[in-house]
């Protein structure tokens, strides 16, 4: 399954958002993707609400096994991307 930036995806019971890019997602020598876990409940200042899927949690950034992937369930708009990569750049790239 060739999983692109942004996408929400299934992982065993959870949704993840896939943040990761698509060259990345697609090296076939690279068995993981990286992904962001999406959660019912803001759980804290550091989230973003992703519409009718819940809030995703760029605190907790993580890697997904390609393997894993059950399917898409979703996108998330250009927006909510936007403000999961500026809240991952506050997180990683600031002091």
């Amino acid at each position: 399954m060739a999983v692109k930036r942004g996408e929400l995806v299934q992982v065993g019971p959870d949704v993840v958002l896939v943040v990761s890019g698509g060259m990345f997602n697609q090296l076939p020598d690279e068995p993981g993707m990286v992904a962001v876990p999406i959660t019912d409940n803001a759980s804290g200042p550091l989230t973003v609400k992703l519409g009718e899927h819940g809030y995703a949690v760029p605190g907790w950034v993580t890697s997904i096994p390609k393997s894993a992937v059950t399917g898409s369930v979703g996108r998330a708009t250009i927006g909510e991307l936007t403000e999961v990569n500026n809240m991952l750049f506050k997180i990683l790239g600031t002091d």
